[in-house]
Formats: structure tokens, C-alpha cells, sequence
């Protein structure tokens, strides 16, 4: 697989707040179709709902499958703070919604009926983690539901029609944990770009380093990483630019200081690539400054 697909580009930032439609489709599926899970550790795979139209959401209820003799599961959590009730177990077993627990098939719910969650284009819903040392699969087992309140000022429940995505595919290799090293250049530009904060370079996993304003560009308007496979020096207006060719793209932050949300590709051939980033934000003169570089390389851990 060639590098450039290790790093997708990020959406666009929206200008405008979006009005939540009437009977939007959700599609529900996993963050990534394989991942690169290292033998024996934990791995942690993300479910990530979709909608063309926004649209006001308060609850998901998954059903996830797993071959019980291949992977071990180790903890489920909603993803994001927005949600006030989470339960994996909490609807498996005699009585319950799910009443089969035999069959390898698993509830996972997300809720929040007193302040629905706004779904505009990709968003995270929960984070499974599994312990594998063998080739898996893990599917989400049937068509899922979420509970929807419609905006416009009308408070009932509506009930959105998904259609599950592909399945997840584990295949394991020897453990090789991710690098972030950072480099300030010469002449030295501000070091303010901060490594990953949930989690490193991790295959199959999210990236999110973020930009520090403490004493770097407190006024910034916008924070963008760049990304390249080629590192560079080169002293420059103001501050020195640290990557070569900008071939892997640009990540918007979602607002100044906060955490860029950079998806790594799951696939094995991915591990031990390395990539040049740069951190940068655009002041309201439209001025751009520069800082740092975090050089990174790719691993499963």
C-alpha cells in the first residue's frame, strides 16, 4: 500500500451551523476495515456513524459479533463525553433485548435523551478494545438502530433506519510501538505542536496532537498540521519550514488549540513508515506562523 493512503485528509471545516433534517439516514460501520493488531496486547477499534444530512441523535443501540475462541474482548466505551448512559452488557441476557448470549452476539448502547447529539457527516460512537493473537473478524451483526429526536421544535422520538458496514478484520503482527520525536529546526521555530494525546501513531487508531497557544500565536484563527515523506530545513519568512512537499495533505483543527483528529490506516504494510508533520496557525491578519515538527513513525502500539 503507498504511504499517502496512511493518512486520509480531514473534512473541511463547516462555516455555517447545520439544521438537522427529518429522516436522515445513518450509516453505521468501523472506523477502519482491518486493523494491525500486535500480538498478545490490546487493540482498540473505533464505530463511527455517518449521515449525509445532519440530524439530531439521541441514542445508538449496536448488536457487535466476535469469535469468542479468537479474540478476547477488553473494555467498551462511548467515545465522546456526550453521552449520560453507556452499557455493553447492560441489555445481554434472559429478558434483556438481547436474550441470546450464546450466539456471539453483543448490545452496545449509547444514550442521551435529555440533550441529543448532533451528527453532521463522520462521527465517532464508541471505542471497543480486544485482545487478539490470531487472525479475527469482527462484525457488526444486523442492522442498527438509532433513536433520533427530531429538531424544528418537535420533542418525539423517531427511529432511523442504518445499514451496517463491512466487516472489521484483525490480522496480527509483532508489536512495534509508534514514534513521535520533535524537531524545533534550525534557526529554532517555537515549540508548541504537542504529540498525540489519546493516542500515538498507531495503525488503525486516531492521531490527534494538538497546538499549544500558551505562548505561541494566542490570537490564532486556525491551526493546521501539514504532512509529508520528506523532511526538510529550510529557513523561510518568519520561521523554518520543516517539511519538504506537502504530498500526504493538510488537517484542520476543529478550532484553534484543540485536537486534530488524523485517521491512520489500519493496514500491516504501514508499520514502520515515516512521516514528517508541521504545525501551523493562521493569525487574524491572515499572517501564517509556524512551529514545530513532530516526526513520526508508524506502529501497532
Amino acid at each position: 500500500m503507498s504511504l499517502a493512503l496512511a493518512l486520509t485528509l480531514s473534512a473541511p471545516l463547516s462555516l455555517t451551523t447545520p439544521v438537522p433534517a427529518l429522516g436522515a439516514d445513518v450509516e453505521v460501520r468501523f472506523k477502519f476495515s482491518n486493523v494491525c493488531a500486535p500480538e498478545n496486547l490490546t487493540k482498540t477499534i473505533f464505530i463511527e456513524a455517518s449521515t449525509i444530512e445532519p440530524v439530531l441523535c439521541s441514542g445508538f443501540d449496536l448488536v457487535v459479533t466476535w469469535d469468542d475462541t479468537k479474540l478476547d474482548f477488553f473494555s467498551g466505551a462511548a467515545a465522546t463525553s456526550d453521552w449520560n448512559q453507556v452499557g455493553f452488557f447492560l441489555f445481554n441476557g434472559p429478558g434483556e433485548i438481547n436474550n441470546d448470549t450464546q450466539d456471539g452476539a453483543h448490545m452496545f448502547s449509547v444514550r442521551n435523551q435529555d440533550t441529543p447529539v448532533l451528527i453532521d457527516g463522520k462521527y465517532i460512537i464508541a471505542a471497543l478494545s480486544f485482545a487478539s493473537d490470531t487472525t479475527a473478524d469482527i462484525a457488526i451483526d444486523q442492522s442498527v438502530d438509532v433513536l433520533s429526536t427530531v429538531a424544528y421544535g418537535d420533542t418525539s422520538s423517531v427511529v432511523l433506519s442504518t445499514t451496517p458496514g463491512p466487516p472489521m478484520e484483525f490480522k496480527a503482527a509483532a508489536n512495534s510501538p509508534a514514534v513521535e520525536s520533535i524537531r524545533l529546526g534550525t534557526p529554532p521555530n517555537p515549540n508548541a505542536l504537542r504529540i498525540g494525546q489519546s493516542s500515538g501513531p498507531v495503525t488503525g487508531n486516531i492521531w490527534d496532537p494538538f497546538i499549544d497557544h500558551t505562548l505561541f500565536a494566542p490570537d490564532s484563527v486556525l491551526d493546521l498540521l501539514v504532512a509529508s515523506t520528506v523532511s526538510a530545513n529550510d529557513p523561510g519568512p518568519g520561521f523554518t519550514f520543516l517539511t519538504g512537499v506537502f504530498n500526504l495533505g493538510y488537517f484542520l483543527a476543529p478550532a484553534p488549540g484543540e485536537r486534530f483528529q488524523i485517521p491512520i490506516g489500519g493496514d500491516c504494510s504501514l508499520i514502520g513508515a515515516q512521516v514528517y508533520t508541521q504545525g501551523a496557525s493562521v493569525l487574524p491578519s491572515g499572517e501564517i506562523v509556524g512551529c514545530n515538527a513532530i516526526d513520526i513513525t508508524l506502529g501497532n502500539s
